[in-house]
């Protein structure tokens, strides 16, 4: 019989799951498999308890209506130099791209555009 060497590699960061593989014999393939559920099972019990949550699949309802909601604006993405945004909010006491899409509106019913 061959030696059975079960690893585990926690430098999974990006879902907090272990990895686990094996080196093993034949006969051990049932063994590593129940182990790894059981430590699966232990790993993740561990987190919960910590209050770490995991994400859950968002429900397709909760996406069309997410999609429905974007449908009824056009999107536009700008890029200000560093700490115009943090600027912007603590003088005018309104989140940037709200004082800016104001902005824009002014400007262009103004100018008769609009």
């Amino acid at each position: 019989m061959g030696d059975t060497k079960i690893l585990c590699n926690h430098a999974d960061t990006d879902n907090m799951i272990p990895k686990f593989h094996a080196t093993t014999s034949k006969n051990c393939n049932l063994f590593v498999a129940i182990l790894k559920i059981v430590l699966y099972n232990q790993y993740i019990t561990r987190y919960i308890k910590k209050g770490v949550t995991i994400m859950a699949k968002t429900p397709s309802y909760t996406k069309r209506a997410i999609d429905n909601y974007r449908k009824k604006f056009d999107f536009v993405q700008i890029k200000l130099d560093k700490g115009i945004k943090e600027l912007i909010e603590s003088k005018t006491g309104e989140k940037a791209s709200a004082y800016i899409s104001k902005i824009v509106n002014e400007q262009l019913k103004a100018d008769g555009i609009i």
